[in-house]
């Protein structure tokens, strides 16, 4: 699947901190930040903005004016909190405080890019690493971005770290790996397959890596990718965004589905009122610092915590309709150096 960036219609939405959500230790008073993507068809090239969301009781979705399509939260080298974002124009911007933001520098004031991933260098120091048609770059502050050291120069889709080793994956069978971020070698597969996503969680007892794309494959060395043998659930489907944590892994769009071992696959069961997509899956904490996840389902949200086998409608509202919409969300939850 020939997935272009250029081809999206982007717009970004943001929460603020509150009594449900857990409170990050920085300047930032955002906890959560959820974009909406639009696939453009035709002259139907309009943002599709949303405006006034609320969930419970005090919380509040506003909509902050920056249309943005990739989302990443992590500690700059002085250990603050910055949310960084791909902007309508697939440049980087950066925030402090996930309300006020800026224009990173990129080189050559510009570097068209579709998503970013927060990770670590060979010496545990936080990196963020921003990959898309320009190429592949990285940062240690989220502000100033440079261009990596890699051979060829393939369309990349998305990122992912995990366990001192970076692997970016993208069109026509483009597989990158890197163990800094900034060098990075080619082991690309089959030209005639595309991939548009990737997470890193465990497979079975071992921390691996999923990429999503033609072909849905896993890998526990980033190198050598193993074929599905569960094709009506999880292969042959292009799952827009796929997420590890506490032990679950979640995909998201078409539906929801979750898996313990990265293998085998279950759907969730979400009570929504319709039947639409334009779905996302995102993970934090709540306010006892307990995981939970927020999904975006048929233009409602829903939270599953802790201990919880039930998914919870959020009084959530929205002023405009993100059926068949792509949702990302994101929270202020730091990716760990090394999973155990």
């Amino acid at each position: 699947m020939k997935v272009s960036s250029k081809e999206l219609v982007l717009s970004l939405i943001i929460l603020l901190s509150n009594s449900l959500f857990a409170k990050e230790s920085s300047t930032s008073q955002v906890n959560w930040i959820a974009a909406s993507v639009k696939m453009a068809a035709g002259a139907d090239r309009q943002p599709n903005a949303f405006y006034n969301w609320t969930s419970n009781v005090n919380d509040a979705w506003q909509a902050s004016g920056l249309l943005a399509n990739a989302i990443s939260y992590g500690k700059d080298d002085r250990g603050q909190g910055v949310w960084l974002a791909v902007n309508v124009a697939y440049s980087i911007q950066y925030s402090t405080d996930g309300l006020n933001w800026n224009n990173a520098t990129c080189p050559d004031h510009y570097c068209n890019v579709s998503k970013i991933e927060y990770g670590y260098d060979l010496n545990n120091r936080g990196l963020w690493v921003a990959v898309g048609d320009g190429g592949i770059y990285y940062s240690t502050d989220g502000r100033v971005w440079r261009t990596a050291r890699y051979n060829s120069n393939p369309e990349f889709r998305a990122v992912s770290y995990g366990n001192h080793k970076w692997i970016a994956v993208g069109l026509h069978g483009a597989v990158h790996t890197s163990v800094d971020g900034i060098n990075w070698e080619d082991h690309s597969l089959s030209q005639d397959k595309s991939f548009i996503t990737i997470g890193f969680g465990k497979i079975g007892v071992t921390p691996g890596w999923i990429i999503v794309g033609d072909k849905n494959l896993w890998s526990t060395d980033g190198i050598n990718w193993n074929n599905y043998s569960d094709p009506y659930i999880f292969d042959n489907k292009y799952w827009d965004t796929i997420k590890y944590a506490n032990g679950t892994w979640m995909a998201a769009n078409p539906g929801i589905i979750s898996s313990k071992d990265g293998k085998h696959w279950i759907r969730e069961h979400i009570p929504a009122s319709t039947s639409y997509m334009g779905d996302g899956i995102g993970h934090g904490k709540d306010t006892e610092g307990k995981d939970m996840w927020i999904a975006f389902y048929s233009n409602e949200m829903f939270a599953l915590k802790e201990g919880s086998t039930t998914w919870q409608k959020l009084n959530f509202k929205s002023a405009t309709s993100c059926v068949n919409n792509y949702v990302y969300i994101s929270s202020n939850e730091v990716n760990p150096i090394v999973l155990e």
